[in-house]
Parts: C-alpha cells; sequence; structure tokens
C-alpha cells in the first residue's frame, strides 16, 4: 500500500494510491461504517484511521487492515458508481516530474 498526504479543502488527509487513484482513507472509512448502520461512524473512523500519518502508522496492523477495508470499499463504489456518500472521495492522479527531470509525488487535484 502506497500512503501519501494531501490537503483538501484545508484538511490534511492521508490517502493510499491505488492504480493511478488516490483514495482518501478517513472518509472512506467513514463511508464503510455508514454503510454498516454505525452511528458514530467519524468517531470510529478517527480511532482507527486517522487523518494523520503519524496517528495511523501508530495504529499499526490493525490500522492497516481497516484501511485495506476500506479501499476494497471505496473501490467498489467507485465501480458501482455508488459514491453518493459525501465523505467517499476517489481522484484520478497524475504523476508530474520537475525541471531537473526527478519524478515528484503523486499529485491529486480535487
Amino acid at each position: 500500500m502506497k500512503l501519501i498526504g494531501f490537503t483538501h479543502r484545508g484538511v490534511s488527509k492521508i490517502g493510499a494510491v491505488v492504480h493511478h487513484h488516490v483514495i482518501d482513507l478517513n472518509g472512506a472509512f467513514i463511508a464503510l461504517q455508514e454503510s454498516k448502520g454505525k452511528i458514530r461512524a467519524q468517531q470510529i473512523a478517527e480511532a482507527y484511521v486517522p487523518n494523520d500519518m503519524n496517528g495511523f502508522l501508530q495504529g499499526g496492523k490493525e490500522s492497516i487492515a481497516y484501511a485495506k477495508e476500506a479501499i476494497e470499499y471505496a473501490l467498489e463504489a467507485k465501480e458501482d458508481d455508488g459514491m453518493g456518500s459525501p465523505h467517499l472521495s476517489v481522484r484520478r492522479c497524475q504523476s508530474r516530474s520537475s525541471r531537473s527531470g526527478s519524478w515528484k509525488n503523486d499529485l491529486c487535484r480535487p
């Protein structure tokens, strides 16, 4: 799993790059919890798949397992065109090269 940090609407987030798309991990996990009928989906997501990289890495294997579930859910929702959740975000990303010829990180534009 390739993780990146990005900012969306002024909020720092972490995402996973999958097939040239960035999946907002926290948002996808919130959408997954809501689809299961969880009442406190945002609080659950913040505990297990937080928006900050340090918090996510501190969660260890448990956070990684939940992130993988969120990725699967986001990809299925994208295929089904079920992007109705305001929390679910899958964006197409492009790589850009700098003038020096070295590659920069994948960039994602909302």
